[in-house]
């Protein structure tokens, strides 16, 4: 008989270095043999859809984008109609993207409303002698756009009417050009109201006011060099050096004070700096990617200082980010026609795997459930536009959540305004009776509002849990604290209580939102229809709400998730690389019966409906040796269970040791004798394995200590 020699469990903090691109799918862009994707647009209003521009693979424009208005699953190709010299693509929704075009008398600003299968040109903007660089909407109305210097100022257009009226920004407005300089082709970053965008001669342009004032900067690069900026937030970000496949960059620079003002920074680790994106939700994740000489993407979590790989030697073009664990990037598609788009984001992987050697030849594996402490999801039911106010003294105004499955609320949002006065309210949480919401409160606290943004009433150590639907309440209790409403949507979830008896549906949308967390590993998607951080457009009208119930017409709720859920079915564990179940495991657990001899790693994936499986696990390493063990009927242990001492006999005891199932090893006891007693009283309750070493072998008891 074979003697198990057991070795803690090792816990490798690595990914599965054999598996090439880890995270990463590749699926068809649709796009001509060797052609990427230069820049990409998620849409502003829904983020299932995204556009692509095209570009050749030696980097340069290629009139044509690509389109996925299912969370990048699958993509369509297509070409314009209109217009060439391609700078840039804005995605608002699945059918409706605009186009800037810098090419002769055709270029221009372009919109599409039927999916990019006709464009028109709008707004009679950027002659044949102009240069087009960048479009960008701050919302549904206010835009604006950017072309190089024409009549010895910069071409900046501004529109309040979504794009079909351009004004030009007068020259008073905008610092002078210097000589020779210009911007660059879709190179600019927004946050909120601010914009910023670089030119070819070190300079950083920024605006606070949606494009209608500006300044500028020198950035430490110099004139010398053409630069860009990726803001993270109104006053943080880096600038880099753009339009230029420089593989790994060395040097940045970085403002604190919205661009005022830059300092120069080395940076540790591989920043790939072809392209650089910020991941919406974070403080200052960036993700750099390059597909030249020194190719590959990687991940910053600090501003740019220190990277880490995430996939190396594969070329990585544009990347756009829904969060953390949604991404998408281009590359080139290969000369067969397949390919050209990644997709980041397999479904969350187990985690903590660890190892115990049995006593009878086996190796008991456990882990966690994907996800951990659970995911996060923010229920989006509003267009983020604020078209005025209300106030309605003794009522509740409240909007209708359906989270995914059981949940956590954590966070009530409310966009509020002010007036002289009181400005408190009451935010409230009512359940969901079946057709409407229930009468009971399941919770109040009295919150005070803020002027004309989003507020936030943290709830999570309320322990408010719901099996299913929920109602968040904004309950009035003055003349002068005022809930947004967007007067243009009717979501089918506004909801007015009297706070006694009786609820009636509104046909406006409140905007008021809720974040849940669920508990298990159910992917739970983020939902940023808009920028969480920016404030919507609002007219500032506040006012008493109306009494009329009677135009309500239902309509589907807005869609604020970026891919489909996918349910977790199960797991499958590996030993060497290979499944050594043959039957999807249900459970976190495994006992793999009597393995080989020798070294063997471990590690475990998720499987999920739909043909989805996750990254692997941790890996850990276990060790069995070939030694005889000593005959079990030899051995005596008790009692068992144990309370405070141990007692062991067997025949010339040399060593015992006792290891809790994560493999720690707890006692180690030298014996000389036939006989030891163990004190265990220190011992937490559990379960433990005793490895009893004598001069003519060993053997293992599990025992449990009460």
């Amino acid at each position: 008989m074979k003697k198990i020699t057991f070795l803690m469990a090792i816990l490798i903090a690595l990914g599965f270095a054999a598996m090439s691109q880890p995270g990463w799918n590749q699926v068809d862009s649709g796009l001509p043999t060797d052609k990427g994707v230069g820049q990409m647009s998620l849409g502003m209003n829904d983020n299932t859809a995204i556009w692509g521009l095209a570009i050749n693979n030696d980097g340069s424009i290629y009139d044509g984008f690509t389109r996925s208005i299912d969370g990048g699953n699958t993509w369509q190709a297509g070409t314009f109609n209109l217009g060439d010299g391609l700078s840039q693509l804005f995605a608002i929704d699945a059918d409706i993207c605009w186009a800037v075009f810098n090419t002769g008398a055709s270029q221009g600003l372009y919109k599409t409303i039927d999916g990019g299968a006709t464009w028109e040109k709008k707004g009679g903007v950027y002659g044949s002698s102009s240069f087009a660089n960048v479009i960008h909407f701050f919302n549904d109305m206010d835009g604006f756009a950017q072309g190089d210097p024409i009549g010895g100022y910069y071409e900046l257009y501004t529109t309040t009417d979504g794009g079909e009226v351009w004004t030009r920004v007068p020259e008073a407005n905008i610092p002078a050009p210097t000589s020779g300089e210009y911007g660059i082709t879709g190179n600019y970053c927004a946050f909120g109201d601010n914009i910023w965008w670089g030119t070819n001669q070190g300079r950083i342009f920024r605006s606070n006011d949606m494009g209608y004032t500006w300044d500028v900067s020198m950035t430490v690069f110099g004139s010398s060099e053409t630069v860009s900026s990726l803001m993270f937030d109104d006053m943080n970000g880096i600038a880099f050096r753009s339009y230029l496949n420089l593989g790994i960059e060395g040097v940045l620079n970085e403002t604190d004070d919205g661009g005022i003002t830059w300092t120069e920074f080395s940076t540790s680790g591989p920043a790939f700096a072809r392209y650089f994106s910020h991941v919406p939700g974070t403080a200052n994740t960036l993700i750099g990617s390059a597909s030249g000489a020194e190719m590959g993407i990687s991940r910053s979590e600090d501003g740019g200082h220190t990277w880490t790989e995430m996939t190396i030697e594969y070329p990585f073009q544009a990347s756009v980010w829904l969060d953390l664990e949604t991404g998408w990037a281009g590359t080139n598609v290969s000369s067969s026609g397949t390919g050209g788009m990644y997709i980041y984001g397999n479904p969350p992987a187990p985690t903590n795997l660890q190892a115990v050697v049995g006593p009878y030849d086996d190796v008991q594996l456990t882990w966690e459930a994907p996800g951990g402490g659970g995911t996060i999801e923010e229920l989006i039911y509003d267009n983020d536009v604020a078209s005025g106010s209300y106030s309605y003294e003794g009522y509740t105004m409240a909007t209708h959540m359906s989270p995914d499955t059981d949940c956590k609320v954590l966070t009530l949002k409310f966009y509020t305004s002010i007036q002289t006065g009181d400005n408190t309210f009451n935010a409230t949480v009512f359940g969901w009776d079946g057709a409407q919401p229930g009468t009971e409160v399941i919770y109040m606290e009295t919150a005070t509002a803020v002027d004309d943004n989003w507020m936030e009433v943290d709830v999570s150590s309320q322990d408010i849990t719901f099996t299913g639907d929920f109602v968040v309440g904004f309950g009035s209790i003055n003349g002068t604290t005022f809930v947004g409403y967007d007067a243009n949507l009717n979501n089918g979830r506004s909801w007015d209580f009297d706070n006694v008896s009786t609820w009636e549906q509104w046909s406006e949308a409140y905007l008021i939102r809720a974040i849940v967390q669920y508990p298990s590993g159910k992917i739970a998607e983020i939902g940023i229809t808009h920028s969480q951080t920016s404030k919507p457009r609002s007219v500032n009208v506040n006012k008493v709400h109306s009494t009329d119930y009677s135009h309500v017409e239902i309509v589907d709720p807005i869609n604020n998730q970026a891919v489909s859920t996918r349910s977790l079915l199960g797991y499958n564990v590996y030993r060497d690389d290979a499944i050594i179940n043959t039957a999807i495991v249900e459970v976190t657990e495994y006992n793999d019966l009597e393995p080989p001899i020798g070294s063997h790693e471990y590690f475990v994936t998720a499987v999920y409906d739909g043909g989805g499986v996750s990254d692997p696990s941790n890996i850990v390493t276990v060790i069995i040796t070939d030694m005889e063990e000593i005959e079990k009927s030899s051995i005596q242990v008790y009692p068992n269970p144990a309370h405070n001492v141990l007692i062991i006999k067997a025949e010339n005891i040399t060593n015992i040791q006792i290891i809790n199932v994560t493999g720690q090893l707890v006692i180690d006891k030298n014996v000389i004798g036939n006989q030891a007693a163990v004190d265990v009283n220190e011992l937490k309750p559990g379960v433990y394995f005793v490895n009893i070493e004598t001069q003519s072998g060993s053997a293992y008891r599990k025992i449990i200590v009460e």
